[in-house]
């Protein structure tokens, strides 16, 4: 919808349309564009996470299900961290989780 919109804008107003009033109309249609591209961008992102998410929980359900699975074990996580009296779960920037003074490898 939003690009037969930038499409109509582009293609039928803009012709008509002269001076600083075709540059802001210049301006909106860019503008719908990036929407556009930022639209499908997400859409492929969605998948992808939702394909990761299913390889790490081990579980197949749509993508809100699984971030929904995977907050609960994390909340669960440092539920049992606490009790054990750690402070902090962290990891590594390889995704390695380490063992430091105040830290607990979760698995």
């Amino acid at each position: 919808m939003i690009k037969a919109v930038a499409d109509f804008l582009r293609n039928e107003i803009t012709p008509a349309i002269k001076g600083h009033n075709a540059f802001k109309l210049r301006v909106g249609i860019n503008a719908l564009d990036l929407v556009t591209r930022q639209l499908t961008l997400a859409e492929n992102g969605d998948t992808a996470e939702q394909v990761r998410l299913k390889q790490l929980l081990g579980a197949d359900g749509s993508l809100l299900q699984l971030n929904r699975v995977l907050s609960d074990k994390i909340a669960k996580a440092r539920s049992i961290c606490r009790r054990r009296g750690y402070r902090s779960i962290s990891a590594d920037h390889d995704g390695q989780a380490s063992r430091r003074s105040a830290e607990l490898r979760v698995v």
